[in-house]
């Protein structure tokens, strides 16, 4: 499988409000599917931006250790996460990526720590 075909697995969003302190709340979001894909902010339009580039940075780890993530779901054909990768500013380090099978993108942080 692609990168970007990971990119475009539909994860389930989970979103509530909490009280962070008395009288204070923040949105909490989450991609329970993911480890630690959690993020939070004062609104949700935030804590989603954020998430989206945790879930981003999340799968690239994974597949770059050579665990992919799981896919509850098939990718999205419709799907364009170019636009994400462009919004967050990761075009260096990903844009390259997007084709590449996931067994490459482990061989290749594999040869880069040997080197």
């Amino acid at each position: 499988m692609k990168f970007i075909d990971y990119l475009r697995v539909p994860y389930i969003l989970e979103a509530e409000s909490i009280e962070a302190a008395p009288g204070s709340w923040v949105s909490r979001v989450s991609y329970p599917e993911l480890p630690n894909c959690v993020e939070q902010a004062a609104t949700i339009e935030d804590a989603i931006d954020r998430l989206e580039r945790r879930r981003i940075q999340t799968i690239v780890h994974m597949l770059r250790r050579g665990t992919p993530p799981r896919i509850p779901r098939p990718p999205l054909a419709s799907s364009q996460p170019y636009w994400l990768i462009a919004h967050y500013g990761l075009e260096d380090g990903l844009l390259d990526l997007l084709d590449q099978e996931d067994h490459a993108i482990e061989a290749a942080s594999k040869t880069r720590k040997v080197m």
